[in-house]
């Protein structure tokens, strides 16, 4: 039998810098063929106290424009951090979660993408965005090591990772559909 445990909220009180903050979308572009994985690596203002890098590898992931749909964010956000055009068929729903609910509202939703990798961007990311986006292939085997040794460490990326392992067979099939 399952417990149900009632909370009294006695506060409404929200501290305004925690109170809110954009949704996002995660994609983890696959390339079934080949097993391999696009992983970006940027530079984060909030890792300059990492002890190996501030430039964090990551997978593609964005902030949802006002008016935009979660998958019209994923399209967009992929084709203009690794430049491929995706549809949405391409697209596999993994999860939404949010990252930070002790300070943040933001609601992140992680796809998988369908990606042929064969003509990965080696640079991406706008500039009117300032962003500055290493592209690379990893094969999902070494994308795992590296979250085991602690060089992949940011949640979306090593929730991405972890499920496309644990996953893969039922990913396959929702992609022959």
């Amino acid at each position: 039998p399952s417990t149900v445990v009632a909370f009294t909220i006695t506060s409404t009180e929200v501290l305004p810098s925690r109170a809110s903050k954009s949704d996002a979308v995660a994609v983890l572009a696959w390339d079934k063929k080949t097993d391999e994985i696009a992983l970006i690596e940027q530079f984060r203002p909030g890792a300059l106290k990492d002890e190996k890098s501030p430039w964090l590898i990551e997978i593609v992931a964005g902030i949802i424009d006002p008016g935009e749909t979660r998958v019209q964010a994923a399209i967009r956000e992929v084709k203009e951090e690794i430049g491929l055009t995706l549809t949405e068929k391409q697209l596999h729903y993994v999860t939404s979660d949010y990252p930070t609910p002790g300070g943040a509202s933001e609601l992140v939703t992680l796809y998988i993408a369908d990606a042929d990798l064969s003509n990965l961007e080696k640079h991406g990311g706008l500039d009117v965005e300032s962003e500055d986006i290493r592209v690379f292939k990893a094969s999902l085997k070494d994308a795992y090591e590296n979250v085991k040794n602690g060089r992949i460490h940011n949640s979306v990326a090593i929730i991405a990772i972890q499920h496309l392992l644990l996953e893969k067979e039922s990913i396959l099939k929702s992609f022959a559909k």
